[in-house]
């Protein structure tokens, strides 16, 4: 194993990344999954993106200032943002990966401790190694004769069952406590969720026992729990028919998707996710071909699930199980993917019929075609409401209304964007109502929705003396606001030295826009640390991968409109671009004075406050009839 540089000082986290950074060549590391063809004397590489579906080579990686950008697809950043993009990681898990391939030892801000750590990789290895077990125990051993009829008979061949480490546990209550022994620990099986205590007297048993066996694996492919099917007619009949491993530290249960290492390639080639319900559902669509579908793990469709998905794919299909159960968890699903930016689907199957049944009995064609024809999620929807109500009459009408609205009020952060208007537009057409009538009516639930939660303020804080805010809806900015404040972040980015004349003439509040502000604060912090500020800390400080690639199209904005030449000059370029922003600051400190004036004459009671700010207001208008209005370049 390649040595691994230690840190001995934990010293700064944004030193650590920057040093990461620092050590990752970004077009070897993209080179290793694309091809990339060099431009410019080897400055410019280019290569296909893989992140749409690209046909002349539209992403660009820049060795100089190693960053990298698809012009087509606005996507871009720096070495942590495409590990994160291509192998949907986080940032925490992209870190650990570079520092890996860079031979670097994480310091102490990025784990818990070197035991910690070492317990984790022990899991891993206690995992694999079982993992392994119980695949080799149903490809070979007697006693799974009975687990390798049932897969036969499901119709599951034996490259699937090797594709998917499929295992089975015998019924033996200590075999995988009997081979651990002398290699692992029977404590670590215990916390690997593969062991427990005796129900009734001491000593260990093992956590499946006489189980077909389904490895889940985590985004980057390493075992971390499994699922347990009983075998009909088995010994384990008065037993739940599937039992998933407990939580444990590698294992979060509500964040992974069974068979998505598996099939992330086919879901980026495709632009598709199909969810299912069964492990055995997915493994079917894999053999007949259909290699972009997942399973969830007997549990609902989570939040972590959807923010995943939709990492991975733009369109999602969910396609569960016809009988009644199945229908109810796809409506569960609704709400959340209704206000993510991504085509959510419905695909239903006739009957009560699995997806693993409609396959063997009508072929991958014919799945394949109703993939395609899956129903958009408000249509489907929309039907079911039909079918209940009706549209004969105006309470079946206003009954439908209703329950769709419901659905729109309940969706986090669908209220004020582009895609709730598309949603009521569609629904006043479908229904035959003025758009107007149904956003009031809209506004009337969420309205009633606030009341209900300032109830249970009121009553949480009655109790417990102490308030819970509600939360603030964002405040829009103007396009021009927004340019005048990438003009500032633009000088920043280029000339950090700059930071000093900025921050003494304007503050982080005076930014409208979120994200651009969240990066001065983080430039005026570094400054403000005795930091050295640059470009390439700046990324190294940033985790969020959207706040990352606004950064980088900033920056590579500044170049392209040769900022750094303009600021070699002189500091007229600097001053013209202080100065449109603390004119701005008049103008909107001017129009609160004249509106708080407009008040008082109002009611007739010119105070003295008054009489202030309308000389204020005077020797406004006066500076600006006799001075010319700066302009934003």
């Amino acid at each position: 194993m390649p040595h691994r540089e230690m840190l001995l000082s934990t010293g700064d986290s944004t030193d650590f990344k920057e040093l990461v950074r620092s050590r990752t060549d970004l077009v070897e590391l993209i080179g290793e999954s694309i091809a990339l063809a060099p431009q410019r004397g080897d400055r410019d590489y280019v290569g296909l993106c893989p992140f749409h579906d690209d046909n002349r080579p539209s992403m660009h990686v820049y060795r100089d200032r190693q960053t990298w950008r698809c012009w087509v697809c606005d996507k871009g950043g720096d070495c942590f943002s495409f590990v994160m993009e291509y192998e949907r990681l986080d940032f925490l898990e992209a870190l650990r990966l570079l520092a890996e391939r860079a031979h670097l030892e994480l310091p102490q801000t990025h784990r818990s401790s070197r035991r910690d750590e070492q317990r984790q990789q022990d899991l891993y290895e206690v995992l694999e190694w079982s993992c392994r077990q119980f695949h080799d125990c149903l490809l070979e051993s007697a006693a799974a004769q009975p687990a390798r009829d049932y897969l036969r008979d499901r119709g599951i061949d034996e490259a699937t069952i090797r594709t998917f480490q499929i295992g089975f546990h015998p019924p033996e209550w200590q075999w995988l406590l009997n081979r651990a022994r002398n290699r692992f620990d029977p404590q670590q099986l215990v916390e690997a969720q593969l062991a427990a205590p005796r129900a009734q007297g001491s000593g260990l048993r093992d956590h499946f026992y006489d189980r077909l066996l389904f490895p889940i694996h985590d985004p980057r492919g390493r075992c971390v729990a499994f699922g347990g099917r009983i075998l009909p007619g088995g010994s384990s009949q008065d037993a739940p028919k599937y039992i998933n491993s407990p939580e444990s530290r590698v294992f979060p249960k509500s964040k992974l998707l069974y068979g998505l290492s598996i099939a992330r390639n086919a879901i980026r080639e495709s632009g598709c996710v199909v969810v299912v319900e069964g492990y055995t559902d997915c493994c079917l669509a894999h053999q007949f071909g259909q290699c972009n579908v997942v399973a969830t793990l007997g549990t609902a469709l989570t939040d972590s699930h959807v923010l995943a998905l939709k990492r991975f794919a733009r369109r999602v299909v969910l396609m569960y199980d016809g009988d009644s159960a199945g229908q109810n968890a796809m409506e569960r699903s609704l709400t959340k993917f209704l206000a993510q930016d991504v085509d959510l689907r419905i695909m239903s199957l006739p009957g009560d019929t699995d997806p693993a049944d409609f396959l063997i009995q009508h072929g991958r064609q014919a799945f394949l075609q109703r993939i395609q024809e899956a129903t958009e999620v408000w249509d489907y929807k929309f039907n079911a409401c039909l079918q209940t109500h009706g549209t004969d009459s105006i309470d079946a009408r206003q009954r439908i209304l209703e329950d769709m609205l419901t659905v729109v009020a309940l969706a986090p952060g669908l209220q004020g964007t582009m895609r709730e208007d598309v949603i009521l537009g569609r629904l006043a057409q479908r229904l035959g109502i003025s758009e107007s009538s149904v956003r009031q009516r809209l506004g009337n639930q969420r309205a009633r929705g606030q009341q209900r939660q300032q109830r249970r303020v009121s009553f949480d804080t009655a109790h417990s003396g102490t308030e819970r805010p509600l939360p603030s809806q964002p405040q829009p900015t103007s396009r021009k606001s927004r340019l005048q404040e990438q003009d500032i972040l633009e000088i920043i980015f280029v000339q950090p030295s700059s930071i000093t004349s900025i921050r003494q003439q304007i503050g982080v509040m005076e930014f409208a826009n979120g994200d651009l502000r969240h990066l001065l604060q983080i430039c005026l912090d570094m400054d403000a640390d005795g930091q050295q500020l640059s470009f390439d800390r700046l990324l190294a400080a940033l985790e969020d991968p959207a706040l990352k690639q606004t950064a980088i199209r900033i920056e590579q904005q500044a170049v392209d409109k040769a900022i750094p030449q303009k600021l070699s000059q002189d500091d007229a370029y600097l001053n013209q671009t202080i100065s449109n922003m603390t004119w701005r600051r008049e103008v909107e400190s001017h129009e609160q004075n004249r509106t708080r004036v407009a008040s008082d004459l109002d009611s007739n009671d010119l105070g003295e406050d008054a009489r202030s700010l309308l000389q204020a207001a005077e020797q406004f208008a006066r500076k600006r009839a006799a001075s010319s209005k700066p302009t934003t370049h």
